[in-house]
């Protein structure tokens, strides 16, 4: 899994570029049903395009295509777009600063180093300290921080 920061998905992308990122995060099925919901999105603008067209000003079949063109580009970008969204949260990805899509283990890769950062020269202190009985205290802390680390790293592989 794709576990680094990545920016904010640029506006006016294609329809390609957005049906290639479906299949990266969701794999083949998804894009299966995107492509089957973007037909269905379809027939639905022609279907409502084809009510009363001159209530709209469509005299003509080229307006009527342009106008479907357009209207089903507008809505399946943004249909796309949503279930990009979707497939990155189900995917372990945070939007963060409405900007940047961080995966989740980040996060957790992060407190585990502040963990760690502090513990580690406390155990360490005690391990070499005069204090009666300090080394067990300071040996059973280094492996209470070697087994949170491996608690952790079991959490971000599953």
């Amino acid at each position: 899994m794709n576990r680094k920061i990545t920016q904010k998905p640029r506006q006016n992308r294609t329809q390609d570029e957005l049906l290639e990122e479906i299949e990266r995060l969701g794999g083949q099925y998804e894009l299966n049903e995107a492509r089957s919901q973007l037909y269905g999105l379809k027939q639905s603008v022609v279907d409502a395009l084809a009510v009363d067209p001159k209530v709209i000003g469509i005299t003509t079949e080229n307006q009527m295509q342009a106008a479907v063109a357009k209207q089903f580009e507008e809505l399946s970008t943004k249909h796309l777009e949503a279930t990009i969204v979707i497939l990155r949260r189900k995917a372990g990805y945070v939007l963060l600063a409405g900007k940047y899509w961080v995966h989740r283990a980040v996060f957790t890769f992060g407190v585990w180093t502040v963990i760690v950062a502090l513990g580690l020269p406390i155990c360490l202190a005690l391990i070499f300290s005069t204090m009666a009985w300090g080394w067990t205290l300071g040996l059973a802390g280094a492996v209470g921080l070697v087994g949170l680390g491996c608690f952790i790293h079991k959490r971000i592989r599953a």
